[in-house]
């Protein structure tokens, strides 16, 4: 069977050309192994990709708390570390997996394996300060091996409290890509 015939190499004709995959589990000689550990490209030590979905409203006293929730692999989770919801989480506080700045500027993630990269953070849903209506960004970042989440106006660079911005029966949903260590 020529090369471009055989639906195991089609695709990749110049790894297929070296080594010729007739099973998914084959090892690989050189840097790549399938021996249980999937490594990303970018790396030689093991990663594990996931995607985790999340709620952000206000708690019960809109202006001094918030409710973080997770969502389901329904909705965008997948693969994700164990992450407990946090329930009128206030600034300078930590309840379950999360952490709210002393400002209430900075939404931490706090998880176990380490988060060594994070990317594609999607708004699924914004309803925000309604009595403003100003559009805003939310960016994640890296701070040390967990993940922060900040919130901006358009045109701003200046980051704004998560409390003042979340107006009673207000939601956001967010889901983000990220790489765990193990």
């Amino acid at each position: 069977m020529p090369l471009s015939d055989n639906p195991n190499t089609a695709f990749y004709p110049t790894l297929a050309a070296k080594v010729p995959l007739t099973d998914a589990t084959e090892a690989i000689t050189g840097s790549w192994t399938f021996s249980g550990n999937r490594p990303l490209e970018g790396t030689t030590s093991r990663n594990v990709l996931r995607s985790i979905s999340f709620d952000i409203e206000p708690g019960t006293t809109p202006g001094t708390n918030i409710n973080i929730t997770m969502r389901d692999t329904n909705t965008g989770t997948w693969n994700a570390p164990t992450i407990v919801d946090a329930t009128n989480l206030a600034k300078n506080a930590t309840v379950g997996s999360w952490t709210l700045g002393t400002d209430g500027m900075a939404i931490t993630l706090n998880v176990t394996p380490d988060i060594i990269s994070a990317f594609g953070t999607n708004v699924i849903y914004g309803k925000w300060n309604t009595a403003e209506a100003v559009p805003y960004y939310i960016r994640a970042t890296l701070s040390g091996a967990n993940l922060q989440f900040y919130i901006t106006k358009v045109g701003s660079t200046t980051n704004l409290d998560w409390t003042a911005v979340l107006d009673a029966s207000d939601l956001i949903t967010l889901n983000i890509m990220l790489v765990t260590s193990t």
